[in-house]
């Protein structure tokens, strides 16, 4: 599974372990691969003797957009395993397919979410091959996650997946949040509103324990707009607040910030 990303230009893992109720007990925001692949069997053994969840996100590939493509059903699998590099199955009949697209900007990584009807929150973070999936309603047969299928160094165009069916229509801009606060123009520019405020605020996931962390990334954008920040300014400190955008990279901190100009931008109209 390592080799696969490796071969795609992934050079490192943010790595997260959590217990059964999927709270995070320990994070590596940047592990080398190269480390990585030498401590990955203690890695899994310690996990295994604890129950924790083996969970890792690789750290953006040069030049691709890796999509992830989760909570699949197996016919929704049929559709894009023929443009996958990798497909786990992560719970008894529940996979994950992986694509690596050459030409993806993140609202074309959402389209192709939405035409494959996979999980659209889905953060780009995947328990690992071998390693069990600790979830108390598995219990005591803890399912472990497989390798289904690879395609080593396989990778595809949006072109190819358009033509199968697999992007979805340009979604219209958001309109804002019904909890959104009345848009102001007079806070200082010296000042961040708090992260940490958008994501207590911030709704429930609804497909994994915890807050929905990209609706707290785009409140923060929205409110930085709303104090008078420009785009580049937002997306650059969106990128030091958010664990998530972190992750994904400059792609989509920069998306992120944009949609949220947009819909202040609507509002002051």
């Amino acid at each position: 599974m390592l080799d696969l990303f490796e071969a795609l230009g992934v050079r490192s893992f943010a790595l997260t372990l959590t217990d059964e109720t999927g709270h995070k007990v320990a994070y590596q925001p940047h592990r080398a691969l190269s480390t990585l692949r030498i401590e990955l069997l203690g890695i899994l053994l310690r996990a295994f003797q604890k129950r924790l969840n083996v969970i890792v996100r690789p750290l953006a590939a040069h030049a691709l957009s890796l999509v992830q493509l989760d909570d699949l059903s197996p016919s929704q699998l049929d559709r894009v395993s023929g443009f996958s590099f990798l497909v786990l199955e992560t719970s008894p009949g529940n996979f994950q397919a992986w694509l690596a697209v050459k030409d993806a900007d993140a609202a074309t990584m959402r389209r192709i979410k939405k035409a494959a009807g996979a999980d659209p929150s889905a953060s780009g973070a995947t328990r690992i091959a071998g390693s069990y999936n600790f979830k108390p309603k598995y219990a005591p047969d803890y399912h472990r996650v497989q390798l289904q299928s690879i395609a080593p160094k396989r990778t595809v165009i949006v072109a190819e997946l358009d033509s199968a069916g697999l992007l979805a229509q340009e979604e219209p801009p958001p309109s804002a949040p019904g909890h959104a606060p009345r848009l102001r123009r007079k806070h200082r520019l010296s000042k961040w509103p708090s992260y940490a405020r958008c994501l207590a605020d911030a709704p429930k996931a609804k497909n994994h324990e915890g807050k929905d962390r990209s609706a707290a990334d785009f409140m923060f954008c929205l409110l930085s707009i709303d104090r008078g920040w420009p785009v580049k300014a937002v997306a650059n400190q969106l990128l030091v607040e958010s664990e998530k955008a972190r992750c994904l990279g400059g792609k989509y901190a920069l998306f992120t910030a944009e949609r949220a100009e947009s819909v202040v931008n609507r509002n002051r109209t």
